[in-house]
């Protein structure tokens, strides 16, 4: 299995876990979330491949890809269900 290059939270910050890990695609260079249980998913299949919160179909990189640029809709998707969560919380 190849090495994969994934974060739980951004470097350098103290933002919460929210159940999805960070991967770099190889295709598109962005890195992208993608839920524990796509991760997860992904990892059984042994296609090294895994489904991003956004729809996109990421191709992991090696772990020695450095981090490319967020994903606008990954980030705009894992915001909204942060701003739901605490609104239900209410």
């Amino acid at each position: 299995m190849p090495a994969l290059r994934h974060r739980l939270t951004r470097p350098g910050t103290a933002e919460p876990r929210d159940g999805s890990v960070e991967l770099t695609c190889a295709r598109d260079g962005r890195t992208h979330r993608v839920d524990e249980h796509a991760y997860a998913t992904g990892l059984g299949s042994r296609r090294e491949t895994f489904r991003a919160v956004c729809g996109v179909i990421v191709l992991a990189g090696a772990l020695v890809t450095p981090p490319g640029r967020r994903c606008p809709t990954c980030v705009d998707i894992v915001q909204l269900r942060k701003d739901t969560a605490r609104y239900h919380e209410k």
